[in-house]
């Protein structure tokens, strides 16, 4: 896309109106890639910042080989991937510190669309914490290719894994969602 060369052009060159209108065409697939990794918002939001931060400090290193997206997207993962070890560095640590997450109260006052709600949210759940046992390169792929649309081709440039790879990593992750799934798994699809 040429616009999206012109500004990194003009980002190279120190301009922060390009760096702010990349952030801008970028923000949102970020902050949701990052959220399907870390199923943490803030955390998620954090991730995506800092990813931003980095690819502002790499823009030189940039070669035009892939696009923009897919360098930024390598960058997000990567940071992901950083964070997510600190954490569970972390955890190890301090074994005996817990939190307790609260779940927020819905108020729907139309019984069918509350129950209909309520229904979704407990199969998107499941499906979330059935991923939270997926090894993190499958989980990446996985939610890469189902929850963000992206195509083989795309995940392995974010990946550095080739396209056999990626589809061994994504067949294995179906493989495990439908062991820990079950019947809804059926259901789902």
């Amino acid at each position: 896309m040429q616009e999206e060369q012109e500004l990194i052009k003009r980002l190279k060159n120190g301009d922060e109106e390009a760096f702010i209108k990349i952030v801008d065409m970028y923000r949102e697939a970020g902050t949701s890639l990052a959220y399907r990794i870390t199923d943490d918002y803030h955390e998620a939001e954090d991730v995506s910042q800092e990813a931003f931060a980095i690819l502002y400090k790499k823009i030189h290193s940039f070669r035009n080989e892939s696009s923009l997206k897919t360098f930024f997207m390598s960058i997000l993962i990567n940071v992901a991937r950083q964070r997510a070890r600190r954490k569970r560095i972390l955890s190890f640590i301090s074994l005996s510190h817990t939190s307790d997450l609260e779940e927020g109260q819905i108020d729907i006052k139309d019984d069918c669309r509350a129950e209909q709600h309520v229904i979704g949210k407990e199969i998107k759940d499941k499906i979330e914490r059935a991923m939270n046992y997926l090894p993190v390169r499958q989980k990446e792929v996985f939610v890469m290719r189902h929850y963000e649309g992206m195509s083989l081709a795309e995940i392995a440039g974010i990946t550095g894994c080739s396209v056999g790879t990626v589809k061994s990593h994504l067949f294995r992750a179906i493989g495990s969602l439908r062991k820990k799934l079950g019947g809804l798994w059926n259901e789902v699809r």
